[in-house]
């Protein structure tokens, strides 16, 4: 994905690697290797949204960063980008959709009737007990996909809600994030369904049942959506002469080789990529999933309804595991909502001390499992447990190979090599930069709660 944008900024172009390169080596051990296009120009089988979106970063990262903030600059034996300045802050767009992925998450929750202490709690639960803060320092998709889905729900609820006023401003933005969604992951088709048939429904009954205005707001919906898929066809008939050729090939049609109940046991409940392992905080929307239900079960039923749909696809994938990646990656796009619930309960919990107690000890414990993640590079547990078929199994079932104990035992008994960017390119100045940026997020957290928890003056 990186290399799509340098190859549309620098060439204008969207090819990878030549023809050359791509006859020269046609199947490089990377996992990220180019696909071969109708042109035998190598190029992304990847989505292009999150290059799309990242221009800007690779930009200001190029013509601004590079001078205040020099890193060594290291390319693979093939020349493509593996770390540089531009590389570094490239990747800083996922800390920015890591934010906004948070912020979003706070208005859903305060947009569906709870409090605002209530939505900052789940806010900071999302922040940093769950996987979300790990994957916000990748420049993987799922950040951005997370961002599509909470805005496509806000969005859905928004128009509900203003129906006689700003619905179609709404519905249109819903629509273009539907669009933008499908192009970091045209797999995402699957998981939108859900809101797909909500959002029918919700117009269908604001507007009285009226046959032809429920059409409209569905058009208005559908029309940036459609734009997007459109761009999205002309994308892939440029790389690969047919519009419906991701450059996944065999891969999309043929490798849902897993048994269903193996894979969903894996996504799930399994030691090494369970979900709930990796976000403990997901306890909480569980026992709160019937208070939302209550208040608002077509929510509730469309949030089952997107997580059945991702667990449909992939529980059958051969790679339902998401590949050497830390948690199960294939669900992190869903932890936003499906953290929501626990908003009923955290709603519950003030001014009672057992349930508050509750969710202390679960914030405690996904910090802790986000700490992991940091406090000891994944790499090294990767190049490890990826060395046969049996370590590889094992890293998924054995309690005792899980990366969160493997990690664990890591960190107590060498805990000085953390994952952090600062350390990796062993520049004092980033960690400086780090440490400042850093504080002055924890600075707006506080004044942020110091806000919300003000105790309020009543007259008289």
């Amino acid at each position: 994905m990186f290399q799509t944008i340098e190859s549309i900024v620098e060439e204008r172009s969207l090819a990878i690697a030549s023809a050359a390169e791509m006859a020269a080596d046609p199947s490089p051990a990377d996992v990220a290797h180019p696909a071969t296009g109708s042109d035998g120009r190598g190029y992304a089988k990847y989505g292009v949204g999150q290059s799309l979106v990242a221009i800007p970063a690779y930009l200001l990262s190029e013509n601004v960063l590079a001078h205040v903030l020099p890193l060594p600059n290291v390319r693979d034996s093939l020349d493509r980008p593996r770390a540089s300045t531009v590389v570094y802050g490239t990747s800083l767009t996922n800390a920015v959709i890591g934010g906004l992925v948070v912020a979003l998450t706070f208005l859903l929750v305060t947009s569906i009737g709870y409090s605002q202490r209530t939505a900052l709690v789940v806010a900071i639960l999302l922040a940093s007990a769950t996987l979300i803060p790990h994957y916000a320092a990748t420049f993987l998709s799922e950040p951005l996909t997370a961002l599509c889905f909470v805005a496509i729900i806000l969005a859905i609820i928004r128009a509900s809600a203003e129906h006689n006023r700003s619905a179609a401003a709404w519905l249109a933005f819903a629509g273009f994030m539907t669009g933008l969604a499908i192009a970091t992951r045209p797999s995402n088709v699957v998981t939108l369904v859900a809101p797909f048939l909500w959002l029918a429904w919700l117009a269908w009954n604001w507007n009285d049942r009226s046959l032809p205005r429920t059409a409209r707001d569905c058009v208005i919906f559908a029309t940036p959506a459609l734009a997007w898929l459109v761009g999205i066809a002309a994308y892939n008939h440029a790389r690969f002469g047919n519009v419906l050729e991701t450059g996944y090939g065999d891969e999309a049609r043929n490798m849902y080789t897993t048994p269903f109940a193996e894979g969903l046991y894996g996504l799930l409940l399994s030691p090494g990529k369970g979900v709930l392992w990796y976000n403990p905080p997901l306890l909480l929307a569980l026992a709160g999933s019937v208070w939302l239900y209550r208040k608002l079960p077509g929510l509730s039923v469309t949030i089952v309804g997107m997580l059945a749909g991702t667990l449909l696809l992939y529980s059958r994938y051969y790679d339902w595991a998401g590949g050497g990646a830390w948690g199960p990656r294939f669900l992190v796009p869903l932890l936003p909502l499906l953290l929501v619930p626990a908003a009923g309960l955290i709603e519950r919990s003030w001014g009672h001390a057992r349930v508050t107690a509750l969710v202390a000890t679960v914030a405690a414990a996904g910090l802790f499992v986000t700490f992991l993640g940091i406090g000891v590079r994944f790499d090294r547990y990767v190049a490890e447990y990826s060395t046969s078929p049996q370590r590889e199994q094992a890293a998924v079932r054995s309690i005792t190979d899980s990366p969160i104990v493997v990690h664990a035992e890591q960190l107590f008994n060498d805990p000085f090599h953390p994952d952090l960017a600062a350390v990796r390119y062993e520049s004092p100045r980033l960690t400086t930069l780090s440490w400042a940026s850093a504080l002055l997020g924890i600075a707006f957290l506080c004044l942020a709660a110091s806000r919300v928890f003000r105790p309020r003056s009543h007259p008289g």
